[in-house]
């Protein structure tokens, strides 16, 4: 029950509400009897109860929500008093004091006589008057406050606020994506109908896929989209296909979101994208300032490590972030991205903001950002908002210069100025110290994703390579398969952080870009294989490599034979007997598993045959097992039968034990050396389920140090593995513990049967190699992080993303543990651990929940990670070589052939594809190991011309020739686009020397 009282005759009265809620709600009002609103809370606006309250006046409110959350609630509830026009407002003058306090004491120079002119504004109003009950002397008092008030008017018009209207909308998150379209919509149209309204209103808005649906749903809308673009109202930013995580995708999905993004805004639009813009993504990987500067973008908006302040706050709000390689972008922090227009809250932003990007002596016209709009669920400005700030522009507020305006604006305005400003330098990844548990939830998801990922780039590379065939390179089908998987690199699904629905919509999806992945790549290998020449004896068997070194590895496949066979053998094309180990047969079905030794030559591929004998020969083993040990020419470990713990990994090849007692308290015992152990840990955060793992983590777990069973499963020539099982509560793990012939790494598949909840399962190797410094694979590149925990800004990476590998080592000897297809590790002491699973609840009440297959892997190396090539054996595992069992036919290509090598241990070729525009061929490559070289890039065919080009295949300069290949110059940690053009075909690659 609302009365109204004589002071308030003729104002216009407004309820405002909010409400807060995980779940779409929907909100009606009652006044007096009458519903005057129906809304979600996306949408909501102050309600008008009158437009002229007279005294005695009373309403009876009420509020009905509907809402499936039970946490629903109404988080603030106040009256808006608006004066009529022919009376000063008390609200207006109000603010004006609160917004300009702050103000005036962040800036020494004039700053008592500042407070002195807002001390005579506020002792000027008659409040002595109220009580007397006359409201003209209040009135006149209140003019003459206003009156003094203006003097700090030039002052404060130094100051410029320009705020920009945008709406951040989750393509996916505590809704499907199914109902993001109509959010879109919606938003769009909310946004162009108040530019009709507001001449001065400006909308800016990132993600083309937003724009992609409302060109294909809504063309009518679309067209307007591009009108208000021509008009320089309606700004684009961002450049990307969708706002992804920035830490777990692989180096070459970030460059195809700029590279799709970008395109799609300059056909669309004719807009050249030059505002990276991502501000809710959790952490932002060390390279990313090359990526968006090879795209050409110039500046960053983000703002989402202001969210967290219990280890450190972030010191910057303007700054130049350096990547490793050197390349800066000029980086800005805003308040938040989904703000509203609250005079006395930019009073305060203006009270910091400034004097971090300026000093305490500001330049004569000092300018801000200020994003507003309602987001997540989008909404964009209102025209609450909107009515605020043009009230507060107005000449008679004293207040800073309030404007509409865009991004760009505020860039270019600023750019003239930062040569005096001495912004600072970053010279790191932006680590967000809050959502540690993203690298680990949804782990099926992650894994597709990955898996998917790599699909493509190796259909990319042998689609490219076939079109020296003449087969046609299906660009439509790749262009489709890359916008599906780089929706699901949005930052609330790749990271966990979404209801259930949403993880299937992305199995299906991921699905279907696999399915049209492995067409492409199956065509593709048949395209090559068509055009050897393979002559051998038996069935011919060709293995192909994607990575661009030579690979010895051990391989599955299975072989039909033309009879049945009692046993079988393997030779190379030269016909010598290589390494094999039969699995299983069927001898009536002809068919044999079978495990074989490849050795293949960089991007390319070998051929092996398989054929019938009598009597298998006698082989020497090149792996040995036993009830308790595995071992090869580099490795031996050792098992604990009851335990289950590896107590021994030693490196022959440095003569080195590996592992050790775990010097940390949560790492495993002190007295025994235990590796390879599963640790669980409670994992109930105090906030945000799915997203959290809180720094208390250890404190309470389990180590699952009994085993259930620890057996010697297989014992072969060229492969031996030993099982070991656990159980914890209600789930079980069965690892297989994996030494192969020729390779140092120790595989460890494991399949787990998961049905915890709030449990976070992890891996420990506690590791002779001490180190204060623990090395991680980020994208297109490496990042050092520390193991100890002195300071607190160390105490906050408790939990950090990795790619393929993370690496503890010291000069002498290391590991690497390696992965394929998790993201969270923690180095602590010489405790090295990797995130396997966790179990939140919240959005997902069964989140992860059911069977998990995945590998880790173990490589006890000499050196450092760089002497022993640890990204290397990080690409192996997850780029395994692929066999495609064939028929005997002439061809023009040897049975042995690369396709394309680099010379250079310290590069790896990430990407090989048609470029964009042209029957060109791109090779793109990364430098890992900080060494500047002249890299040699050898396409194992007639060179015409080849130019360096940007990541968007821009050319920038022509590149050396010499006898067929192409000089690159690279600097340390740079990443490389060659654009070439071939002609004709070369069987001359030194992969081809017989086996």
């Amino acid at each position: 029950m609302v009365p109204f009282l004589a002071g308030l005759r003729g104002a216009r009265v407004q309820l405002d509400l909010a409400v807060d809620s995980n779940d779409f709600v929907m909100i009606t009002v009652f006044s007096n009897g009458a519903m005057v609103s129906r809304t979600d809370a996306d949408t909501i606006q102050p309600i008008v109860l009158t437009e002229n309250a007279q005294p005695g006046d009373t309403f009876l409110v009420a509020i009905r929500i509907q809402a499936g959350e039970s946490n629903t609630k109404i988080s603030a509830s106040r009256l808006l008093i608006t004066a009529p026009a022919n009376r000063p407002n008390p609200g207006i003058f109000r603010e004006e004091i609160l917004a300009a306090q702050p103000v005036v004491a962040a800036f020494p120079d004039g700053r008592a006589e500042h407070e002195a002119i807002l001390d005579a504004a506020v002792k000027s109003v008659d409040l002595n008057a109220l009580d007397r009950g006359d409201q003209a002397a209040f009135d006149e008092s209140l003019r003459k406050a206003q009156n003094k008030l203006q003097a700090l008017t030039p002052w404060l018009k130094q100051f410029t606020i320009r705020a920009d209207g945008n709406s951040h909308i989750d393509m996916a998150w505590l809704w499907p994506w199914t109902e993001t379209v109509e959010v879109v919509r919606n938003t769009f149209r909310s946004a162009l109908d108040l530019m009709r309204e507001y001449p001065d209103f400006k909308f800016t808005m990132s993600s083309a896929r937003t724009y992609s649906w409302m060109e294909e749903k809504y063309p009518d809308l679309f067209k307007e989209i591009k009108e208000r673009v021509k008009e320089g109202r309606w700004e684009i930013v961002g450049g990307m296909w969708v706002e992804p995580d920035l830490n777990m995708p692989g180096g070459e999905s970030l460059v195809r979101q700029i590279l799709v993004g970008k395109r799609y805004f300059q056909q669309k639009f004719g807009v050249d994208v030059k505002i990276g813009w991502n501000p809710d993504s959790f952490g932002y990987n060390w390279q990313l300032p090359q990526i968006y500067k090879k795209s050409g973008i110039d500046t960053f908006v983000t703002q989402k490590l202001m969210w967290a302040h219990e280890f450190t706050m972030f010191p910057h709000k303007l700054f130049w972030w350096e990547a490793p390689d050197g390349s800066r972008l000029l980086t800005y922090f805003p308040h938040d991205y989904a703000m509203g227009i609250d005079p006395v809250q930019l009073g305060k932003d203006v009270s910091v903001w400034v004097p971090s990007l300026y000093g305490t002596k500001p330049p004569a016209n000092a300018d801000m950002m200020h994003l507003y709009g309602v987001g997540d669920h989008g909404g964009g400005p209102t025209r609450t908002m909107l009515d605020t700030a043009t009230r507060w522009m107005e000449p008679d507020v004293v207040f800073p210069n309030l404007q509409l305006s865009t991004a760009k604006a505020f860039f270019t305005e600023l750019e003239p100025k930062l040569a005096s400003m001495n912004v600072p330098v970053w010279r790191d990844e932006l680590y967000f110290e809050y959502h540690r548990g993203v690298f680990t939830t949804q782990a099926e998801t992650k894994r597709r994703i990955r898996k998917t990922e790599e699909l493509l780039l190796n259909a990319e590379k042998f689609s490219a390579i076939s079109t020296r065939f003449g087969k046609a390179y299906p660009s439509d089908d790749f262009d489709r398969g890359w916008k599906d998987l780089l929706f699901d690199d949005f930052h609330d699904i790749f990271p966990g952080s979404g209801i259930a629905v949403n993880y299937l919509d992305a199995k299906r999806n991921l699905e279907d870009v696999g399915r049209v992945g492995e067409k492409i790549l199956d065509a593709s290998l048949e395209e090559i294989v068509a055009n050897v020449n393979l002559k051998g004896s038996g069935v011919p068997v060709v293995v192909f490599n994607s990575l661009a070194w030579p690979r010895e590895e051990v391989i599955e496949t299975e072989v039909r034979l033309p009879e049945e066979a009692s046993s079988v053998e393997v030779v190379s094309a030269s016909g010598k007997p290589v390494g094999s180990q039969v699995l299983s047969a069927d001898r009536r079905a002809r068919r044999v598993r079978l495990l074989l030794k490849a050795s293949v030559p960089g991007l390319g591929y070998s051929t092996y045959y398989v054929r019938a004998i009598a009597k298998a020969e006698s082989t020497p083993a090149l792996v040995q097992g036993r009830a308790d040990i595995l071992e090869n020419e580099f490795v031996r470990l050792k098992v604990d039968g009851k335990t289950g713990c590896m107590t021994s990994l030693f490196d022959k090849r440095g003569n080195r034990e590996s592992l050790a007692p775990s010097e940390t308290d949560s790492g495993g015992p002190k007295d025994a050396i235990c590796g390879n152990l599963l640790q669980a840990f409670r994992d109930k955060p105090k906030q945000w389920d799915a997203w959290n793992i809180d720094a208390d983590f250890e404190k309470e777990h389990w180590e699952l140090d009994k085993a259930d069973e620890v057996a010697l499963v297989e014992n072969g020539p060229v492969r031996a593995i030993l099982r070991v099982k656990n159980h914890f509560q209600n789930s079980t793990f069965v690892r297989d513990i994996i030494v192969t012939a020729g390779s140092p790494r120790v595989d460890v598949r494991m399949t787990a049967d998961w049905h915890e909840k709030h449990i976070l399962l992890k891996v420990a190797m506690p590791l002779s190699a001490h180190n204060k410094m623990a090395t991680f694979e980020i994208p297109y590149g490496s990042i050092e992080r520390p193991t100890t925990r002195n300071t607190r800004a160390e105490q906050g990476k408790f939990e950090v993303p990795a790619l393929h590998w993370a690496d503890l080592s010291d000069g002498n000897h290391g590991l690497s543990l390696l992965n394929d297809c998790k993201y969270g590790y923690d180095a602590k002491g010489n405790v090295l651990r990797l995130s396997l699973l966790r179990s939140p609840e919240w959005p997902d009440p069964h989140a992860d929940e059911g069977r998990h297959e995945f590998t880790y892997s173990l490589y006890a190396h000499g050196g450092n990670w760089k002497d022993a090539l640890t990204v290397r054996h990080g690409y192996e595992l997850n780029y395994p070589l692929l066999a495609r069992q064939t028929e005997r036919h002439t061809g023009i290509l040897p049975e042995q052939h690369s396709f394309a090598e680099l010379k250079a241990e310290n590069v790896v070729l990430s990407a090989v594809k048609k470029a964009e525009d042209d029957d060109a061929t791109i090779y793109r490559f990364y430098e890992w190991a900080g060494k500047e070289s002249d890299i040699e890039l050898w396409p194992a065919a007639a060179v015409e011309s080849a130019v360096e080009t940007d990541l968007m295949e821009r050319p920038l300069q022509p590149l050396e020739m010499k006898q067929g290949g192409v000089i690159v110059h690279t600097k340390p940690y740079e990443i490389k686009t060659v654009r070439v053009k071939l002609s004709g075909i070369s069987s001359d690659s030194k992969g081809d020397s017989k086996q």
